[in-house]
C-alpha cells in the first residue's frame, strides 16, 4: 500500500517550510499532521513501505533545519509518544553522525516499524560502528535489543556471526527466536557453504532450543544444492544428539526430499535401518514413512 505521491509532496513541503521558519509551533503543527496521516498508520504492518515514505521526509527535514537544530530535533522525536514520529527520527539517523545512545533507544522501541526503520538507517553507518552496536546489544537484557543485534549481523558467515549466533540459538523469547530464524535464513541464502560448516561447529555445543534451530536451518532450500553434505550433517547430528532429539531431523529430511526428490533421500535413509547406531535406526524408522 502506498501513500499518494501528492500527499507526500505536501507533507515534505510543509515540514521544510516549518523548519526554515524556525518557529517551534509551526514545526510541531506540521509534525502533528504527519503523525495523524491515516495512510501512514495503514503502513504500520509494512516496514519497507513505511521507510520508503519516511526516509525522504527525514532527509528533507534535516536539510531544512539549521545544523545546530538537527540533532536536538531528532532527539525530541525519538522520545515522542507517536510511533510515526519515532520512525521519522529513526530514518533521520541515517544522515547524522553515529548516535549510539539514540540508536540503542530506538532499537528497543515497542513498535516493530520503528525498529525496522532504525535498522534501515544503520545500513549507512560504518561497519565498525555497526559491529560495536551489535556486540553491545547481544548482551543486553532487552529482548528487542538482542533481536535488533541479530538483524544487524552480516548476511554471510563472518567472525561476527560465528561469535554471535551460538548463544542466540538458545534464546527462548519469541522476539529473539524470530530474529534467529531470520538470521539463519539470510545466511542460507547468501552463504550456504559457510552456513553448513558453521552448523556442524555449532551443533557440538547446542542445547535443545539450539538443536531445533539447527535442524530447521537444514530445511532451507539453498543448502539443498549440496544434498550429500546436508544428509551427512543430519546423520552426524542424530549420532551426536541421540534418540531424544530426532523429530527436528525428520523435518529436515522431509524438506530435503521435497527439494531433492523423495526417492533419492529414501534410498539413503533406508541404509540407516541396519546401522549399528541406535539413533540412526530410530531416525530411519521415523522418517521413512514420511518421505513421500
Amino acid at each position: 500500500m502506498k501513500a499518494p505521491r501528492r500527499l507526500l509532496q505536501t507533507l515534505e513541503r510543509d515540514l521544510v517550510a516549518a523548519a526554515r521558519l524556525g518557529r517551534g509551533e509551526a514545526l510541531e503543527a506540521s509534525l502533528e499532521t504527519l503523525a495523524g496521516q491515516p495512510s501512514l498508520r495503514r503502513l504500520a504492518g509494512d516496514p519497507d513501505a513505511l521507510q520508503g515514505h519516511l526516509r525522504p521526509l527525514a532527509e528533507a527535514l534535516l536539510r531544512a533545519l539549521p545544523e545546530g537544530d538537527r540533532l536536538p530535533t531528532v532527539k525530541r522525536l525519538t522520545a515522542d509518544p507517536r510511533p510515526p514520529l519515532r520512525a521519522l527520527a529513526a530514518c533521520a539517523l541515517r544522515d547524522l553522525p553515529p548516535q549510539t545512545s539514540l540508536a540503542t533507544k530506538l532499537a528497543a522501541d515497542r513498535s516493530p516499524e520503528v525498529r525496522a526503520c532504525l535498522l534501515g538507517a544503520l545500513e549507512a553507518w560504518p561497519p565498525e560502528a555497526r559491529r560495536t552496536l551489535a556486540a553491545n546489544w547481544l548482551a543486553a537484557e532487552s529482548p528487542r535489543l538482542r533481536a535488533s543485534a541479530l538483524r544487524l549481523l552480516p548476511a554471510d558467515v563472518t567472525p561476527d556471526t560465528l561469535a554471535a549466533l551460538p548463544r542466540a540459538l538458545e534464546e527462548k523469547h519469541p522476539t529473539v527466536v524470530e530474529a534467529v530464524e531470520e538470521a539463519l535464513a539470510r545466511l542460507a541464502a547468501a552463504d550456504p557453504d559457510g552456513l553448513l560448516g558453521a552448523l556442524e561447529a555449532w551443533a557440538k555445543q547446542a542445547g535443545p532450543q539450539g538443536r531445533r534451530h539447527l535442524a530447521r536451518a537444514l530445511s532451507r532450500r539453498p543448502l539443498h544444492r549440496q544434498p550429500e553434505e546436508v544428509l551427512a550433517l543430519v546423520r552426524a547430528l542424530a549420532l551426536r544428539w541421540g534418540e531424544a532429539d530426532l523429530r527436528p531431523l525428520v523435518g529436515a529430511l522431509r524438506a530435503l526430499a521435497r527439494s531433492r526428490g523423495a526417492d533419492w533421500v529414501r534410498a539413503r535413509v533406508e541404509a540407516w535401518r541396519t546401522a549399528e547406531e541406535a539413533p540412526l535406526r530410530a531416525l530411519a524408522e521415523r522418517a521413512l514413512p514420511r518421505l513421500r
